[in-house]
């Protein structure tokens, strides 16, 4: 069994900058707690359309309708796990959010009103801005 933010994370090292010093950190706790919410290999491979996962491999989106209705924490945080893996998965050139299975959000109209927009990848309105600090 194999902890889903383990295996989220898939390797590498973490820089943290502490007082303008880079220090190396393992991706890993070397004690992790148990769990008892976590996700076989071959569950977590089916995620990626039953393939091993990979580097920008594409995972396929979580069965929303067929979640179960005397639903657990834990079904809870594979099904958001899987989610997250799918909507970060790319999608031709961009990711999953920014395809056209999303809308953006037009500004407010004359009457304060806003519309759903089919989102166009790659369009100045489907990127995600910066918002700046408020006072």
């Amino acid at each position: 069994m194999t902890s889903i933010f383990k295996r989220l994370l898939l390797g590498g090292t973490l820089a943290g900058i502490i007082g303008g010093t880079a220090i190396a950190q393992s991706p890993f706790p070397s004690d992790p707690q148990a769990t008892n919410c976590s996700v076989d290999q071959a569950t977590f491979n089916s995620w990626f359309g039953g393939q091993a996962p990979a580097k920008n491999a594409a995972a396929t989106f979580a069965n929303s309708v067929g979640f179960p209705t005397n639903n657990t924490k834990c079904d809870f945080y594979k099904w958001s796990a899987q989610m997250f893996l799918w909507l970060s998965s790319p999608s031709g050139q961009n990711y999953v959010f920014d395809s056209v299975n999303f809308f953006d959000v037009s500004p407010e109209d004359s009457s304060g009103k806003r519309m759903l927009l089919p989102n166009l990848p790659g369009t100045e309105g489907s990127t995600f801005a910066v918002r700046a600090t408020k006072t």
